[in-house]
């Protein structure tokens, strides 16, 4: 998800230009069928390689230190 300059962590905060640039003429004027395909295959493409190592990195960071040094010694 895009974060914008001057956000307040992850809480939505409400600016003209967010609800300008995320409206449907904003869209419609904005992005070609071109430029949406472009970002619809960049998306499928990025959630791919996400999908190859997201989960093991969640197990790891979120996991008590000493399971995770288990883990990379049977490794």
């Amino acid at each position: 998800m895009w974060q914008s300059i001057g956000g307040n962590g992850n809480q939505t905060v409400a600016s003209i230009e967010g609800f300008l640039g995320n409206s449907w003429l904003a869209r419609q004027l904005l992005v070609d069928e071109t430029l949406a395909t472009n970002l619809m295959t960049h998306a499928i493409q990025e959630m791919g390689y996400l999908s190859e190592f997201l989960s093991e990195l969640y197990v790891r960071e979120t996991a008590v230190p000493e399971i995770v040094a288990n883990e990379e010694i049977e490794e």
